[in-house]
């Protein structure tokens, strides 16, 4: 499963577009992740092997942060631009939430009054200016663009939503401009 997990890591990493995943992925990823917390729990277990599973869980862990990130990402923007996610593009258990997403997203610009078709173009216009306050790797904002890397000091001009949740984390600060 560790040997599926990573595939579908760089699958995912490497392609800008929803990549199709097997419809088990899910549930055999909890299935190996729970016999692995089961096998760190045998009272027999010498202390390296311990260790060595202790860390395998941390890495599965991290890559699965990482798939589920960068699906749900994914996810966001294409529907925030308004696009059919084709059959073999998400599978059973993420039906759902695509459902919720895009009733959120269509919420969200009903409230600000934005038409769907003009939502980009809006959230382009929406930028803050933001200090940085710690390195951070390259990002991918709402406005589907990379920014960064980025150094401590350094300045940036993002998309407000972005930005708000960098401020929010305590990695960036507002910049208020003065006139």
């Amino acid at each position: 499963m560790y040997d599926e997990l990573m595939r579908v890591w760089k699958t995912e990493k490497l392609n800008t577009f929803l990549q199709p995943l097997d419809a088990r992925f899910y549930s055999d990823l909890e299935e190996y992740l729970a016999k692995l917390r089961n096998d760190r729990d045998d009272p027999s277990l010498k202390p390296l092997n311990l260790k060595l599973i202790d860390r395998e869980i941390q890495n599965v862990v991290k890559l699965a942060n990482a798939i589920v990130d960068a699906r749900i990402q994914k996810l966001t923007r294409s529907l925030g631009r308004g696009m059919q996610l084709t059959a073999g593009q998400n599978i059973d258990s993420e039906s759902n939430a695509i459902e919720d997403l895009r009733g959120l997203l269509n919420l969200r610009l009903r409230l600000k009054g934005v038409p769907h078709t003009a939502s980009v173009i809006a959230i382009e216009k929406e930028r803050t200016l933001v200090r940085i306050l710690q390195p951070i790797q390259k990002i991918v904002c709402v406005d589907t663009k990379s920014y960064g890397p980025f150094e401590a000091e350094d300045i940036a001009n993002l998309p407000k939503e972005n930005a708000s949740l960098l401020v929010e984390r305590g990695i960036a600060s507002r910049v208020e401009a003065s006139a």
